[in-house]
Protein backbone atom coordinates (compact mmCIF):
# COMPACT_ATOMS: atom_id res chain seq x y z
CA UNK A 1 0.00 0.00 0.00
CA UNK A 2 1.07 3.55 -0.72
CA UNK A 3 1.87 5.85 2.16
CA UNK A 4 -0.69 8.62 2.69
CA UNK A 5 0.88 11.99 1.96
CA UNK A 6 -1.91 13.97 3.67
CA UNK A 7 -4.13 12.97 6.56
CA UNK A 8 -6.95 14.81 8.32
CA UNK A 9 -8.91 13.83 11.42
CA UNK A 10 -11.83 15.93 12.64
CA UNK A 11 -13.95 15.92 15.76
CA UNK A 12 -17.33 17.65 15.64
CA UNK A 13 -18.14 18.63 19.21
CA UNK A 14 -21.31 20.35 18.06
CA UNK A 15 -22.45 21.18 14.52
CA UNK A 16 -25.65 22.97 15.55
CA UNK A 17 -25.64 26.76 15.83
CA UNK A 18 -25.19 28.75 18.00
CA UNK A 19 -22.87 26.27 19.75
CA UNK A 20 -20.87 25.18 16.69
CA UNK A 21 -17.53 23.60 17.60
CA UNK A 22 -15.22 21.63 15.34
CA UNK A 23 -11.64 20.53 15.93
CA UNK A 24 -9.32 19.00 13.41
CA UNK A 25 -5.76 17.77 13.08
CA UNK A 26 -3.87 17.29 9.84
CA UNK A 27 -0.43 16.29 8.67
CA UNK A 28 1.68 16.32 5.53
CA UNK A 29 4.22 13.52 5.26
CA UNK A 30 7.01 15.88 4.22
CA UNK A 31 10.65 14.98 4.74
CA UNK A 32 12.94 15.15 6.61
CA UNK A 33 10.42 16.81 8.94
CA UNK A 34 6.67 16.32 8.99
CA UNK A 35 4.20 19.21 8.84
CA UNK A 36 1.51 18.96 11.52
CA UNK A 37 -1.39 21.33 12.12
CA UNK A 38 -4.45 22.01 14.23
CA UNK A 39 -7.68 23.67 13.15
CA UNK A 40 -10.37 24.88 15.55
CA UNK A 41 -13.70 26.32 14.42
CA UNK A 42 -16.01 27.76 17.05
CA UNK A 43 -19.10 29.95 17.09
CA UNK A 44 -18.37 32.43 19.87
CA UNK A 45 -20.30 35.42 21.16
CA UNK A 46 -21.06 37.55 18.09
CA UNK A 47 -18.60 35.93 15.70
CA UNK A 48 -17.33 32.72 14.15
CA UNK A 49 -13.66 32.06 14.97
CA UNK A 50 -11.20 29.94 13.03
CA UNK A 51 -7.84 29.26 14.71
CA UNK A 52 -5.01 27.62 12.79
CA UNK A 53 -1.52 26.46 13.74
CA UNK A 54 0.88 24.64 11.43
CA UNK A 55 3.95 23.12 13.13
CA UNK A 56 6.23 26.02 14.11
CA UNK A 57 5.56 27.78 10.80
CA UNK A 58 2.09 29.33 10.79
CA UNK A 59 -0.16 30.65 13.52
CA UNK A 60 -3.24 32.82 13.24
CA UNK A 61 -6.95 33.21 13.43
CA UNK A 62 -9.86 34.49 11.35
CA UNK A 63 -13.02 36.04 12.81
CA UNK A 64 -16.27 36.51 10.90
CA UNK A 65 -18.71 38.68 12.83
CA UNK A 66 -22.39 37.84 12.84
CA UNK A 67 -23.74 41.05 11.31
CA UNK A 68 -25.48 42.25 8.17
CA UNK A 69 -22.14 42.95 6.48
CA UNK A 70 -20.27 39.90 7.93
CA UNK A 71 -17.14 41.83 8.92
CA UNK A 72 -13.94 39.81 8.60
CA UNK A 73 -10.81 40.18 10.78
CA UNK A 74 -7.83 37.91 10.46
CA UNK A 75 -4.11 37.69 10.99
CA UNK A 76 -1.72 34.87 10.09
CA UNK A 77 1.98 34.94 10.90
CA UNK A 78 4.54 32.96 8.96
CA UNK A 79 7.36 32.37 11.42
CA UNK A 80 10.83 32.07 9.93
CA UNK A 81 11.55 28.47 8.99
CA UNK A 82 14.05 26.61 6.76
CA UNK A 83 12.40 25.34 3.58
CA UNK A 84 14.96 22.54 3.32
CA UNK A 85 13.25 20.81 6.25
CA UNK A 86 10.27 19.95 4.04
CA UNK A 87 11.66 19.31 0.54
CA UNK A 88 12.76 15.71 0.95
CA UNK A 89 9.90 14.32 -1.15
CA UNK A 90 10.93 16.50 -4.08
CA UNK A 91 14.38 15.28 -5.16
CA UNK A 92 15.01 17.94 -7.80
CA UNK A 93 14.04 20.80 -5.49
CA UNK A 94 15.97 19.44 -2.52
CA UNK A 95 19.04 19.04 -4.72
CA UNK A 96 18.74 22.58 -6.13
CA UNK A 97 17.79 24.42 -2.91
CA UNK A 98 20.25 23.62 -0.14
CA UNK A 99 19.53 26.58 2.14
CA UNK A 100 16.86 29.24 2.62
CA UNK A 101 14.28 30.63 5.04
CA UNK A 102 10.72 31.91 4.54
CA UNK A 103 8.78 34.32 6.79
CA UNK A 104 6.02 36.92 6.63
CA UNK A 105 2.42 37.69 7.44
CA UNK A 106 -1.10 38.03 6.07
CA UNK A 107 -3.81 40.44 7.28
CA UNK A 108 -7.46 39.96 6.32
CA UNK A 109 -10.16 42.61 6.66
CA UNK A 110 -13.25 43.98 4.96
CA UNK A 111 -16.36 41.83 4.63
CA UNK A 112 -17.17 38.41 3.22
CA UNK A 113 -18.53 40.15 0.09
CA UNK A 114 -15.57 42.51 -0.28
CA UNK A 115 -12.56 41.06 1.55
CA UNK A 116 -9.25 42.87 1.79
CA UNK A 117 -6.07 40.82 2.01
CA UNK A 118 -2.66 42.34 2.70
CA UNK A 119 0.40 40.12 2.43
CA UNK A 120 4.10 40.53 3.08
CA UNK A 121 6.16 37.40 2.39
CA UNK A 122 9.95 37.29 2.46
CA UNK A 123 12.76 34.84 1.84
CA UNK A 124 16.41 35.06 2.84
CA UNK A 125 19.73 33.21 2.63
CA UNK A 126 18.69 31.01 -0.27
CA UNK A 127 21.38 28.95 -1.99
CA UNK A 128 20.19 27.63 -5.36
CA UNK A 129 22.38 25.31 -7.40
CA UNK A 130 25.33 26.37 -5.24
CA UNK A 131 24.71 30.07 -5.93
CA UNK A 132 23.78 32.53 -3.21
CA UNK A 133 22.77 34.23 -1.25
CA UNK A 134 19.36 35.06 -2.74
CA UNK A 135 16.63 37.01 -0.95
CA UNK A 136 13.12 37.99 -2.04
CA UNK A 137 10.15 40.12 -1.00
CA UNK A 138 6.52 39.90 -2.12
CA UNK A 139 4.31 42.64 -0.64
CA UNK A 140 0.89 43.76 -1.81
CA UNK A 141 -2.85 43.60 -1.33
CA UNK A 142 -6.06 42.28 -2.82
CA UNK A 143 -9.35 44.14 -2.47
CA UNK A 144 -12.45 44.76 -4.57
CA UNK A 145 -11.24 42.29 -7.22
CA UNK A 146 -7.97 44.18 -7.63
CA UNK A 147 -4.53 42.75 -7.02
CA UNK A 148 -1.60 45.12 -6.59
CA UNK A 149 2.03 44.61 -5.69
CA UNK A 150 3.65 47.35 -3.64
CA UNK A 151 7.02 45.60 -3.59
CA UNK A 152 8.30 42.52 -5.39
CA UNK A 153 11.98 41.86 -5.84
CA UNK A 154 14.75 39.30 -5.89
CA UNK A 155 18.25 40.19 -4.71
CA UNK A 156 21.57 38.41 -5.08
CA UNK A 157 23.94 39.25 -2.24
CA UNK A 158 21.78 42.32 -1.50
CA UNK A 159 21.97 43.60 -5.11
CA UNK A 160 18.61 43.76 -6.95
CA UNK A 161 18.35 41.51 -10.01
CA UNK A 162 14.56 41.61 -10.38
CA UNK A 163 12.05 44.30 -9.39
CA UNK A 164 8.39 44.17 -10.37
CA UNK A 165 5.14 46.08 -10.02
CA UNK A 166 1.59 44.95 -10.73
CA UNK A 167 -1.92 46.40 -10.85
CA UNK A 168 -4.56 43.94 -12.03
CA UNK A 169 -8.27 44.70 -12.13
CA UNK A 170 -9.41 41.08 -12.18
CA UNK A 171 -13.13 41.83 -12.60
CA UNK A 172 -12.58 43.97 -15.70
CA UNK A 173 -9.39 42.12 -16.70
CA UNK A 174 -7.21 45.23 -16.96
CA UNK A 175 -3.52 44.62 -16.41
CA UNK A 176 -0.55 46.91 -15.82
CA UNK A 177 2.75 45.32 -14.89
CA UNK A 178 6.47 45.98 -15.16
CA UNK A 179 9.75 44.33 -14.26
CA UNK A 180 13.29 45.60 -14.44
CA UNK A 181 16.89 44.92 -13.55
CA UNK A 182 19.85 47.24 -13.93
CA UNK A 183 23.60 46.77 -14.20
CA UNK A 184 24.10 43.37 -12.62
CA UNK A 185 26.46 40.57 -13.57
CA UNK A 186 24.73 37.84 -15.55
CA UNK A 187 27.06 34.88 -15.05
CA UNK A 188 25.49 33.87 -11.73
CA UNK A 189 22.05 33.84 -13.41
CA UNK A 190 23.36 31.31 -15.96
CA UNK A 191 24.98 29.34 -13.16
CA UNK A 192 21.78 29.31 -11.10
CA UNK A 193 19.37 28.43 -13.92
CA UNK A 194 21.54 26.29 -16.19
CA UNK A 195 24.53 25.47 -13.96
CA UNK A 196 26.78 26.88 -16.69
CA UNK A 197 28.27 30.23 -15.55
CA UNK A 198 30.11 30.72 -18.87
CA UNK A 199 26.85 30.57 -20.86
CA UNK A 200 26.07 34.26 -20.21
CA UNK A 201 28.73 36.83 -19.34
CA UNK A 202 28.78 40.57 -18.76
CA UNK A 203 26.55 43.22 -17.25
CA UNK A 204 22.82 42.98 -17.90
CA UNK A 205 19.96 45.49 -18.03
CA UNK A 206 16.31 44.95 -18.84
CA UNK A 207 13.05 46.87 -18.56
CA UNK A 208 9.76 45.21 -19.48
CA UNK A 209 6.26 46.70 -19.32
CA UNK A 210 3.01 44.88 -20.07
CA UNK A 211 -0.50 46.30 -20.29
CA UNK A 212 -3.88 45.25 -21.66
CA UNK A 213 -5.65 42.12 -20.42
CA UNK A 214 -4.58 38.62 -19.46
CA UNK A 215 -5.74 37.14 -22.78
CA UNK A 216 -4.34 39.84 -25.08
CA UNK A 217 -1.51 41.69 -23.26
Amino acid sequence: TKEAVFTFVGNAVNLIEPDLKFKGQFSFQTQPEMIKGNLNLENMSGFLNLALTVSQMVKGNLKIRNSDHSIVEGKFELNKFPVTSYLGRFPQLSKAITEGNLFGGILIGGTTDQPKVQFNIGGENFIINQNGYYSAVLKGEYQKSQLSLEEANVKYNNRPVFEAGLNWDILNDKLETSCRGENFESNFIASTLFQKPELILGAMNYDLKISGNSHHP
